[in-house]
């Protein structure tokens, strides 16, 4: 619960739910991004408000990767196409063989 002082409760092992003023949300993190987002929209007194947020840890994804996905899909549009940003010790862009 999100009280004026601060958040608290048990967290869990891969999320956590916040129950807040503004409504209930789903508050997660791991070593490459952290993420609290909205599950339900209601009003509950005598709670504080909590704000969304996403944030990633290496960053904006550069937009060159867009780019070089958009080239390859774009090449050949008569086939499905794969790629994945990756993050490991910085932003890596990934085509499986």
């Amino acid at each position: 619960m999100n009280h004026k002082e601060g958040l608290s409760g048990e967290g869990g092992l891969y999320y956590d739910y916040i129950i807040a003023s503004n409504g209930v949300f789903i508050d997660a993190e791991n070593r490459l991004m952290a993420a609290r987002i909205p599950v339900a929209d209601c009003e509950i007194r005598g709670l504080a408000p909590i704000d969304t947020k996403v944030s990633l840890t290496y960053g904006s994804i550069p937009q060159r990767f867009f780019n070089l996905a958009l080239d390859l899909f774009l090449s050949d549009t008569t086939a499905e196409h794969y790629v994945a940003i990756v993050g490991d010790a910085g932003y890596h862009f990934y085509i499986p063989v």
